[in-house]
């Protein structure tokens, strides 16, 4: 997605992980697993023990390593019915979005719809 959308969320969220895993170019990462329900999305855990999922698109991967390609964060915002967003970016069913309060976060695609 190479253009900022704007969307209104159709179907509340709440973060299921407050502590996010924050990865960096070129950091290595062990992958966990392989997410069931997103495909493209891996569960990792960096040097200092926090895990969380990660893009598996940002990853090199290298059996059970994964060596970081894109700075990340993988905070996800807590959004309710009604609530207007600015998107900023998809990957593999979730959007990185912006709200009101000027937090950034991801958030399930099928809780938002996009305006046109």
């Amino acid at each position: 997605m190479s253009n900022t959308l704007h969307g209104t969320v159709i179907k509340n969220h709440v973060t299921s992980y407050p502590t996010p895993i924050v990865c960096n170019v070129g950091e290595i990462l062990q992958i966990i697993k392989e997410d069931e329900k997103w495909n493209g999305w891996v569960w990792c855990r960096n040097e200092i023990g926090i895990e969380g999922w990660v893009p598996k698109n940002y990853l090199h991967v290298n059996g059970n390593l994964g060596t970081v390609k894109h700075d990340y964060n993988s905070y996800e915002l807590t959004v309710h019915t009604g609530e207007e967003v600015t998107i900023t970016c998809e990957e593999s069913g979730w959007f990185l979005c912006i709200n009101s309060d000027n937090q950034v976060g991801w958030v399930p695609c099928e809780c938002i719809q996009i305006r046109k």
